[in-house]
């Protein structure tokens, strides 16, 4: 995994030097390495170093004393699969005609090397992405479908004179662009294009649903009007005069009828698969460990697979709160009693909040949802200043796909209610009104706004919680995860994200994802014999969760209340309404205890102040 930015034009340009000071700003990304190819003043394509470019390239040119140029590829290296200098980007083909940089990893590589190996194809590294640039040779953009993996690209064709943008079907990297006077930029992260294009206009409708919906992440906009985010599962081409966006990836959610047997064999095939398919590095492999069923799955079904050997080398990263309703510890516990990990664990402070915040706000780059990015921070931190773990897995997507969050039980009921099936809705229910304490009212209220389209709809269930990979939270988590991993030259996996398995859970009954109140059905039942029971048969949810609401209360109190000057002058600047400032005031008042509003507004001024906008 790595970093990339750059930009192209037909006949506009950008300072070389000017463009190298921005891009040491994602210095974090790739520790190991970087590299260049630009377009210099005789119109041809040239490699050139930077000050980390390691010494086999020590020959070459350096970038920032080119002058001027048209077009520039850079990467940064965080080296993880051929650590060798073969694995050096940007890469070229033997013709000359495509350049590359790329970001992430094509698990699957292995797999297309030798079907385009019998193509005709030669290979001299052991790297996937020189099976990533010939796929494209090979295939063009329909590679794009061929690869199971998490990616954000750019191939610059030099016959062509155009520029080829791609990301990932989900969003795991990302990927971000801005059209200024003709010039189209691109990077994995937003502070090298606002440095490079001086980015000031913030988008005030981003603002206003992070304030009032905690919307992040759910379009191709971003809090700077000019910067844009190519949106998952898409591929993107520049010709210098005109853009066209193309989605490569089109699933639609389907009820695909199999027995309890076939479903199980099916799920514990993908899922083996992915592990494996995710274990392939050059360098120390760990996980993120929860007291959830998700992160416990993946160490439980790696030991299994005899992927985790007997001699607790294999490392696991913990957060463990001091307030006991809040602490996974008992549940981790049993995990480690279970499979031979050597455990790490930290152990958030709201004290130090303070000391973490313009930090955090820095490396993800817009403000966040809850204190539960901290923890995730702090983990990667711990594990890149004491371990050499450099990749690491966890367990991301798996409520999308398999029904782990509350709401997912109202879609459930809705689709009970338009099958008839009246006995089933009833007794499930009974069981989420004692296992959630909701009152009926509520259920019904969400029955009546739901029934109407669920009518409709044979595969109500699956076209609902299909959506969330779109528009939930998850390309926001996704974002955390990718943010505070690299900002320690970590690498996070997602095993659940591989697009077979969210394919299949698509596809699958909703009896295999909630059934007599436990969600994540199917998990469960291929966790049974190989996790913990209690764990299994957990039927809270917390995962990376922290105890805000109480430290916002207590010993946050004083921070929160020494940003009030700046509320006041974001009210003045028409970033939020009186009405909304003063929700601020009366937080602290005790008139009313809505903590995560009080949190979103603290955030985002924070982030005005390190952004300098007020």
């Amino acid at each position: 995994m790595c970093g990339i930015t750059g930009f192209f034009s037909n006949q506009n340009f950008i300072n070389a030097e000017k463009y190298y000071q921005a891009h040491l700003l994602i210095k974090h990304r790739g520790p190991d390495d970087e590299g260049f190819i630009a377009i210099n003043a005789d119109n041809e394509v040239m490699s050139f170093k930077g000050n980390d470019t390691i010494g086999y390239f020590e020959n070459l040119p350096h970038v920032k004393n080119m002058n001027q140029s048209r077009m520039i590829l850079g990467h940064r290296r965080l080296s993880i699969i051929d650590i060798t200098q073969h694995g050096h980007q940007p890469f070229c083909d033997k013709d000359g005609r495509y350049f590359m940089v790329y970001n992430g990893e094509i698990f699957n590589y292995l797999e297309l090397r030798v079907e385009l190996d019998k193509l005709g194809h030669s290979f001299f590294s052991q790297s996937d992405t020189e099976v990533v640039l010939a796929a494209f040779k090979e295939w063009g953009t329909n590679c794009f479908n061929k690869f199971n993996g998490m990616w954000a690209l750019a191939i610059y064709d030099n016959l062509k004179q155009q520029l080829i943008l791609s990301r990932d079907r989900f969003g795991v990297k990302p990927l971000f662009f801005s059209y200024v006077d003709g010039i189209l930029f691109f990077a994995s992260e937003m502070k090298f294009i606002k440095k490079l294009c001086g980015t000031r206009n913030i988008n005030n409708e981003a603002i206003q649903n992070y304030l009032q919906s905690c919307l992040l992440n759910y379009s191709e906009g971003t809090f700077w009007r000019d910067i844009k985010e190519l949106e998952p599962g898409h591929w993107m081409v520049f010709d210098g005069k005109e853009m066209r966006k193309e989605k490569y990836w089109i699933f639609k959610p389907h009820t695909i009828l199999r027995s309890p047997e076939g479903a199980l064999e099916e799920f514990s095939y993908l899922f083996e698969d992915s592990l494996k398919l995710r274990m392939r590095s050059d360098v120390e492999v760990g996980t993120l460990l929860s007291g959830g069923m998700d992160s416990t799955l993946i160490v439980s079904s790696l030991y299994k697979l005899g992927l985790i050997k007997n001699d607790y080398t294999f490392k696991s990263f913990s957060a463990i709160f001091k307030e006991e309703i809040f602490s996974e510890r008992k549940y981790i516990d049993k995990t480690l009693s279970q499979v031979p990990l050597k455990p790490y664990f930290i152990y958030p402070d709201p004290e130090k909040v303070k000391n973490y915040i313009d930090d955090l706000l820095y490396y993800i780059e817009e403000p966040c949802r809850s204190l539960a990015v901290y923890s995730q921070l702090l983990l990667y931190e711990k594990m890149n200043k004491e371990t050499n773990v450099k990749v690491v897995l966890n367990g991301q997507g798996a409520d999308e796909l398999f029904g782990g969050y509350t709401n997912h039980y109202f879609i459930y009921f809705a689709s009970l209610l338009s099958q008839f099936k009246m006995k089933n809705l009833v007794h499930e229910i009974n069981l989420f009104k004692k296992g959630r304490n909701v009152k009926v009212q509520t259920i019904l209220r969400s029955l009546l706004g739901m029934f109407p389209p669920a009518l409709w709809d044979a595969d109500y269930f699956n076209t609902m919680t299909f959506k969330e990979l779109k528009v939930s939270a998850l390309r926001e988590y996704l974002k955390y995860d990718d943010r505070t991993s690299m900002a320690f030259g970590i690498e996070a996996r997602t095993p659940f994200l591989d697009y077979r398995l969210v394919e299949f859970a698509f596809s699958l009954d909703e009896n295999y994802k909630i059934l007599n109140y436990k969600n994540k059905k199917i998990e469960r039942d291929y966790a049974s014999g190989i996790a913990p029971e209690e764990i299994i048969n957990r039927t809270d949810k917390m995962g990376f969760v922290s105890p805000q609401e109480i430290w916002q209360r207590n010993v946050m109190k004083k921070e929160l209340v020494a940003e009030v000057p700046n509320i006041k002058r974001m009210i003045s600047y028409d970033m939020i309404s009186p009405a909304i400032g003063k929700r601020y005031a009366d937080y602290f008042e005790e008139k009313h205890d809505d903590w995560s509003l009080i949190w979103r507004m603290f955030c985002l001024s924070r982030w005005n102040t390190i952004q300098h906008l007020i």
